[in-house]
């Protein structure tokens, strides 16, 4: 197995945050001003060249580079269902992974972990981490280089104070909040928009 670089591009569990935010609504006025929580159920702006909508991949001088996207269980199952194709392990650092505050303050309100949320984010697995997400930020995409893909199976997050294992992925932190949703209505939603 070829070691790759780990590279998160977008924020991890924007998209669950809008739709929380959007159906929530109510709720997050008396915890946040009208014009916070507003800003709250928009999600950022993606360029127009950016690889999740295009499928273009930045260049890595003829590597491989995989786009895999985070999508329902967040940026955690993906990461975790991608070792597990590949069967390998992975070392990644959590704090690296963007994440917008107020997507962490939403998440605080209801309890949920930001990583574990829906997310149009995607993971890119690639020769040259720092290169790729250096090359991303340039087009106005935030990125950052998380971690590796490494030989055995253990699937370790590397900036606790102990050593933590990812685990197998749980159900979307979105349904917590909102049970009825499917997370196929969001991908419809999107779609449509």
């Amino acid at each position: 197995m070829e070691e790759l670089d780990i590279v998160a591009a977008g924020y991890a569990g924007e998209a669950g945050a809008a739709c929380i935010a959007r159906e929530k609504f109510n709720e997050m006025l008396r915890r946040f001003r009208k014009d916070y929580a507003e800003h709250l159920c928009e999600e950022s702006d993606v360029p127009e060249e950016s690889p999740q909508e295009t499928g273009e991949l930045p260049s890595d001088r003829g590597s491989l580079c995989v786009l895999i996207p985070a999508g329902e269980g967040g940026i955690l199952a993906a990461l975790y269902r991608a070792a597990k194709e590949r069967k390998c392990g992975l070392r990644i650092a959590l704090k690296s992974i963007p994440v917008r505050q107020d997507t962490i303050e939403l998440c605080e309100l209801f309890g949920l972990n930001p990583y574990r949320l829906y997310s149009r984010c995607v993971i890119f697995l690639c020769g040259n981490g720092g290169r790729l997400a250096e090359q991303l930020r340039e087009r106005g995409i935030p990125a950052e280089h998380i971690g590796r893909m490494t030989r055995g199976l253990d699937k370790i997050i590397t900036d606790k104070t102990e050593t933590e294992y990812l685990n197998r992925p749980e159900p979307d932190e979105l349904l917590k909040v909102l049970p009825e949703m499917k997370i196929r209505q969001i991908t419809e939603e999107d779609r449509n928009a």
